[in-house]
């Protein structure tokens, strides 16, 4: 893949991610790139978990840990990672709902409903659906948005998320994500084995010193 060092999800390689002509195509890092959700639209009728996940090219998938739990509203309400009153357990990163991959990863959402116990409890139900199974991935149609804004729509369609159609307009689950490079700088985690490193580094040169 060429090197972009540009944001934005579209369907070439002249972001930060692509998402494939087909509707349930993974989004594909073009570089190191931090993908977003900016909101959630549920009216499921069901609260629902929800994460990113890493597939190969077998199918194999590898689940990020849970970005939050987010309630079913009416009336089309988008729900951000700050709007408390609809958002539980998410992260606690500055901005929750963003995560970074490598270049060339394969990335989609994860849904599952949630049940709470007389006590409050949240429970994860089974089964867990997949953006690239059960969802479909557009960056070509979202409400008050046009085509080559930069921004995606990933959505579940019927009351239990499995897609059987098409259409956003259908959606029980909607998600908008944006995509960022992250090239020029480490990725998350990497500053803190560099820093290990930088400190070892003094170390030995200050007992070369002292033992000189």
């Amino acid at each position: 893949m060429a090197e972009s060092s540009a944001d934005g999800i579209y369907k070439d390689e002249s972001g930060a991610w692509m998402v494939g002509t087909s509707h349930q195509s993974a989004y594909v890092a073009v570089e190191n790139s931090t993908l977003t959700i900016n909101w959630v639209r549920n009216s499921s009728g069901k609260a629902i978990a929800f994460g990113f996940y890493t597939v190969d090219d077998q199918g194999n998938k590898t689940l990020s840990e849970q970005l939050g739990i987010v309630k079913s509203t009416t009336g089309g309400q988008r729900i951000g990672p700050n709007n408390q009153s609809n958002v539980e357990d998410q992260t606690s990163n500055s901005n929750p709902w963003s995560k970074t991959f490598s270049k060339n990863d394969m990335v989609g959402i994860w849904v599952a409903e949630v049940k709470y116990d007389v006590d409050g409890g949240a429970t994860t139900l089974d089964p867990t659906y997949y953006s690239t199974e059960n969802g479909k991935t557009s960056v070509t149609s979202g409400p008050g948005n046009s085509e080559g804004n930069g921004l995606s729509y990933t959505w579940f369609a019927k009351k239990k998320f499995g897609a059987e159609t098409d259409g956003i307009g259908n959606a029980s689950i909607q998600f908008e994500l944006a995509g960022a490079s992250a090239t020029g700088g480490p990725l998350p985690g990497v500053w803190a084995t560099i820093a290990l490193a930088g400190a070892a580094s003094a170390y030995l040169k200050r007992r070369r010193k002292e033992n000189k």
